[in-house]
């Protein structure tokens, strides 16, 4: 593996030949935007084991993959365990084809299916959305997921948006009201995350390691985990809305029964 060492969000350049071009465009994208990643090429991967260690990794570090793998089935597993996982990733070759297959005979017409415009529709409202970003447009979204830090609410709904649902989540912190927004949501739309006190204490440790921080940190004591458990079940009563323990799900289960949910609620 190669690292460039950049301030800001980490992207991962997963690829099963150099993988050097594609860096080298995210390097010029980065000056024009004017922002700063982590980039990490991973290059010449040649088996599934190593895609999963990868995914393992950027979703510990809630970093990006750019998918630049051309072996069908290596890049298939690679998007399959992403979207499982709930990391954010962009598959290179699938967008360079898709484009290619625009009608250039003057008619304008994509043939993108609905569906996969359905997904790239909620995929890119979940970006726009996520951690409690523009809550101004709540009411847009298709189901708002709440909870507690470190309770998979981004891997969620980036798994929901790949089932073609407008999924925003918010974060509930004793210190800071929920928005105002939260309020005028239909409760069947709003869908609160529990989880048992020893398991997100498990959670926030290893997070708190893997980030080189002191162990004695506010955030991952157990003290401070009950608190914000009880404050964010407190509200999720109030607002009336289905609450999951995901204590022992995966995040497909969890989907699954939001899913479930929101067919029997007609939403």
């Amino acid at each position: 593996m190669e690292g460039l060492s950049m301030a800001g969000s980490k992207i991962y350049i997963v690829s099963d030949s150099s993988g050097e071009s594609v860096r080298d465009l995210v390097e010029t994208a980065s000056e024009q935007l004017k922002q700063s990643f982590t980039i990490e090429r991973v290059p010449y991967v040649g088996d599934i084991q190593e895609i999963k260690d990868i995914v393992s990794r950027a979703r510990v570090e809630d970093s990006i993959i750019l998918s630049a793998i051309i072996l069908s089935d290596l890049r298939k597993t690679l998007l399959y365990e992403c979207a499982a996982s709930g990391i954010k990733a962009v598959d290179l070759l699938q967008y360079i084809i898709d484009f290619l297959k625009y009608d250039f005979n003057g008619s304008g017409q994509s043939p993108v299916s609905e569906e996969y415009s359905r997904k790239i529709s909620a995929m890119e409202y979940v970006f726009l959305h996520d951690d409690g970003l523009k809550t101004e447009e709540l009411l847009k979204a298709d189901v708002i997921i709440i909870g507690v830090s470190r309770t998979s609410k981004t891997p969620l709904c980036m798994y929901l948006a790949n089932k073609g649902i407008r999924a925003a989540n918010i974060p509930i912190i004793p210190e800071v009201k929920p928005p105002e927004e939260l309020l005028m949501v239909p409760p069947e739309r709003v869908i609160g995350l529990t989880i048992s006190p020893d398991k997100l204490f498990n959670i926030r440790s290893e997070r708190i390691r893997t980030m080189g921080l002191e162990s004695n940190a506010s955030y991952a004591t157990m003290e401070r985990i009950k608190k914000e458990i009880q404050y964010a079940e407190s509200i999720m009563d109030s607002l009336g809305c289905l609450k999951i323990d995901v204590t022992d799900r995966a995040v497909e289960e969890t989907a699954q029964i939001i899913l479930d949910h929101l067919k029997i609620k007609n939403v």
